[in-house]
């Protein structure tokens, strides 16, 4: 189990302006660029392994948030962990191929960290620009209804599914 401590000094770590090359600022650039989740041809290099670079850093945040905060309680530290994975994520999934299988997976992932990270209004609007095919596991979209605090289609969507589960069992 990781200390308070290591925590801290992780997290610390991985949320200095810049880290990595500057790549939360590459990936909001690389995700203005991206048209359906292609680069114009004349897009400056923003390194040829940035969606995994931005997926393995968001992962990490958020895991180390998480376990900071069960620990710990919430902070200064937490929010500001929280809203660079939900950065990492939020990158990963704008103008991104809209045919990705992971597209829904990644975008409630960006909400959540930027609804722990304390912006609601930040995590809402992340599924105020999409379809309702987001490709999303009943969890997820189950998740998505909390997010947009829409506890109706949450109910009737919770409702359909016991029923869906109940006849196929």
């Amino acid at each position: 189990m990781e200390t308070i401590d290591e925590l801290t000094t992780f997290l610390e770590t991985a949320t200095v302006d810049g880290i990595l090359g500057r790549l939360l600022y590459r990936g909001a650039a690389w995700s203005l660029m991206r048209e359906d989740g292609v680069l114009p041809p004349n897009a400056p290099p923003l390194g040829a392994t940035i969606e995994t670079d931005l997926a393995e850093h968001g992962f990490a945040l958020l895991r180390g948030a998480m376990a900071l905060r069960v620990q710990a309680g919430a902070s200064e530290l937490t929010s500001k962990a929280f809203e660079r994975a939900a950065n990492a994520f939020e990158a990963l999934v704008r103008n991104g191929d809209p045919e990705a299988p992971d597209r829904g997976f990644r975008r409630i992932i960006a909400a959540a960290a930027y609804h722990l990270a304390g912006f609601s209004a930040v995590a809402y609007s992340l599924f105020n620009e999409t379809t309702d095919d987001l490709n999303a596991s009943p969890g997820e979209a189950a998740i998505r209804h909390l997010i947009l605090r829409d506890l109706g289609q949450l109910r009737g969507f919770v409702r359909e599914w016991f029923r869906a589960n109940q006849k196929s069992s």
